[in-house]
């Protein structure tokens, strides 16, 4: 079988400035950079209340995105199984992060459980499509993945993407 190598992209500070400003459009969540928690490759935003983050790693290209939303009960709008898929591939290419190879995608979802002492309810919280990866016919275990979170309305609560082009 062939061997692989990662490419780090080594993003400058303004590739990396590019994909938090994409997601702050396209989500609508004021991300501001936080001077004081940058260090060595990481530039990291938060809203002024930190309703949301985003972390960039310059040198492995890494973007992690949060925003935490509360409220009662199951998620209203919360896209079904059959279309989170379509929905989180479409995310990833609005945002530039949609990469060759990202075919396979599972959906999940995340419950949570409320026991009122008698029952226990569970509500629909969030759907996560992870986007997982083949190099030569064999599954890569780990870090190399892609997972957005959709909420309410089918809204975009989180991404994770590790996904490093590779040379054989």
């Amino acid at each position: 079988k062939d061997t692989y190598k990662a490419v780090l992209p080594n993003l400058d500070f303004a590739q990396a400035d590019r994909i938090a400003q994409k997601i702050w459009e396209y989500t609508g969540e004021s991300l501001v950079l936080d001077e004081q928690a940058v260090d060595g490759n990481n530039q990291i935003y938060s809203t002024i209340d930190n309703s949301a983050i985003c972390k960039i790693d310059r040198l492995t290209g890494d973007v992690f995105y949060r925003k935490y939303t509360k409220f009662e009960g199951s998620a209203p709008g919360l896209p079904d199984k059959g279309n989170a898929r379509a929905i989180a591939k479409g995310y990833l290419k609005a945002l530039g992060l949609y990469k060759k190879g990202m075919g396979n995608a599972v959906v999940n979802t995340l419950n949570k459980a409320v026991y009122n002492g008698e029952t226990t309810q569970t509500f629909e919280k969030m759907r996560v499509v992870t986007f997982t990866r083949e190099l030569g016919g064999i599954p890569v275990l780990g870090a190399s993945r892609a997972a957005v979170m959709l909420g309410a309305n089918g809204d975009l609560e989180g991404l994770v993407v590790r996904w490093m082009d590779v040379t054989t």
